[in-house]
């Protein structure tokens, strides 16, 4: 390559490095509420007549009403998951009043590992009064997960039961029936993040990331035809996974690991595969962790 081929070259990769970092700039310092207020007539905004009546249905002339919204179809909600750790009732307090004023769905705990700690004791009853308090206020409940492929999701008995699917499947059906109020279940979560580590992770990759996933939705569709239900996983790459994983084995236990870890599925690949399988209807969800 001649000098001036060399320059012409040195010389476009900076202006793409000049363009790239300009794009990138442009976009963290645009203003996310630029236009709001076009948006909100357009969207959110519309034209409606009222009729006061009389309780035989005759028009009543010149009536004054005061209009207060008290929900909105647009569902804002949140993990309600530091509530169950505050002991104080009046942290409690302003805890539930907080998150009333704000959100209108609350994401509520059912990690197996803390629901069921040993077999057959059930965190039932102060699951219900959580639940009831939100329903009580007008909030919907989201249940997250009923199965888990990290460790935070797996019991520790279930390393040593012999029937894992068996025991999978009526985990799974018993909450959905148990809680019918719940009106939607994070059914799979994270299927292509666990590698084998954990319980449930094994048994997802020797039933195959498709078929595991299939089957909960089915088994979780069959106690509760109303409810949505969602697979969720956290972004959308293995490469990203395995990154993930080093937060829990280290570096040195990582490298130690791959040479028999389970080839890392593709979430996009397998949403594609669920959906010419027929699988129950579901959501899809994507999570990102910024702590890592």
């Amino acid at each position: 390559m001649d000098k001036r081929s060399y320059s012409v070259l040195i010389t476009l990769a900076a202006l793409g490095c000049i363009f790239f970092s300009a794009s990138i700039f442009q976009r963290f310092t645009q203003d996310p509420l630029e236009g709001a207020e076009d948006r909100i007539k357009k969207y959110r905004m519309t034209d409606a007549s009222i009729q006061i009546v009389d309780p035989e249905g005759t028009p009543v002339k010149d009536a004054r009403v005061a209009i207060e919204q008290l929900r909105h179809n647009f569902i804002f909600g949140c993990a309600a998951y530091s509530f169950t750790q505050l002991e104080n009732p009046a942290d409690q307090e302003r805890y539930f009043k907080l998150f009333q004023e704000l959100f209108n769905l609350a994401v509520t705990p059912f990690f197996w590992k803390f629901y069921e700690p040993e077999p057959g004791e059930l965190k039932t009853e102060q699951t219900r009064r959580l639940l009831q308090r939100f329903e009580q206020a007008g909030i919907r409940v989201f249940g997250h997960p009923l199965i888990d492929t990290n460790d935070v999701g797996n019991p520790v008995w279930l390393k040593r039961t012999p029937r894992l699917e068996e025991q999978i499947k009526s985990r799974v059906q018993r909450e959905v029936k148990d809680f019918p109020e719940v009106s939607g279940w994070v059914v799979m979560n994270e299927p292509i993040a666990g590698w084998g580590l954990f319980p449930t992770s094994s048994w997802v990759i020797d039933r195959g990331w498709v078929e595991a996933t299939r089957l909960s939705l089915v088994w979780a569709r069959e106690q509760n035809p109303d409810a949505v239900l969602l697979v969720n996983d956290v972004l959308s790459y293995w490469i990203f996974h395995l990154y993930q994983i080093r937060f829990q084995l280290g570096i040195i236990g990582t490298l130690l690991f791959l040479h028999k870890a389970a080839k890392p599925g593709n979430y996009f690949d397998m949403l594609s595969k669920l959906d010419r399988e027929k699988a129950p209807d579901f959501g899809i969800g994507i999570q990102s962790h910024m702590h890592t």
